[in-house]
């Protein structure tokens, strides 16, 4: 697990959008990093990741709700 999260913050440390999707949602859901998973999803979706809006919108109202 440590190979494949060094692998994905590699990729998004060069500005890979998929990467920080998904490194978003690990950091959010599985690793419990909330700040860091948030961060990571923004700048996919500041780049115009489109899945990752949506998942920043889904994740947002999910917890504005709560």
């Amino acid at each position: 697990m440590n190979a494949y999260l060094a692998l994905l913050q590699n990729c998004a440390n060069c500005d890979n959008l998929n990467a920080n999707l998904i490194l978003g949602v690990e950091e959010l859901y599985n690793l419990n990093r909330p700040n860091s998973g948030l961060q990571h999803l923004h700048r996919a979706m500041d780049d115009g990741h489109l899945n990752a809006a949506y998942f920043m919108g889904m994740v947002l109202l999910r917890h504005v709700g709560t």
